[in-house]
């Protein structure tokens, strides 16, 4: 049931935020604090330099478009740590995956993690 759930959830993230098409840029991104991950001639992926051992996160799924049939999600970690450069603004990945700079499996193979799931 909770699969279920999860999965409507994601579902109708993915729909609104294809639906609008429109991606507003992170308004204070703090690029001095951010080091090269991974370089395209596109965009450019940035991880926080420094990550708190200690800093606690909030639980949450953020579902975001995953290979054809499956849910994929991102927690709040990822979209604190990670920010991508892309023509001169700044983006969370949630935003940047949505506009095909890159998939979940490139996120994969860069080694941050994402959860993706079998839609039943």
């Amino acid at each position: 049931m909770k699969r279920l759930i999860l999965a409507v959830m994601a579902l109708l993230f993915a729909i609104s935020m294809s639906a609008c098409q429109t991606y507003e840029p992170i308004e204070n991104p703090e690029p001095e604090l951010f080091s090269v991950l991974h370089e395209d001639e596109n965009f450019t992926l940035l991880i926080r330099t420094y990550i708190d051992p200690d800093q606690l996160y909030n639980s949450i799924g953020i579902g975001i478009k995953g290979p054809k049939g499956q849910v994929c999600l991102v927690g709040s970690y990822q979209i604190v740590n990670y920010i991508v450069l892309y023509k001169g603004e700044y983006y969370d990945i949630v935003s940047a995956v949505a506009m095909t700079l890159f998939t979940t499996s490139d996120l994969t193979e860069w080694g941050i993690k994402v959860i993706c799931n079998v839609e039943e």
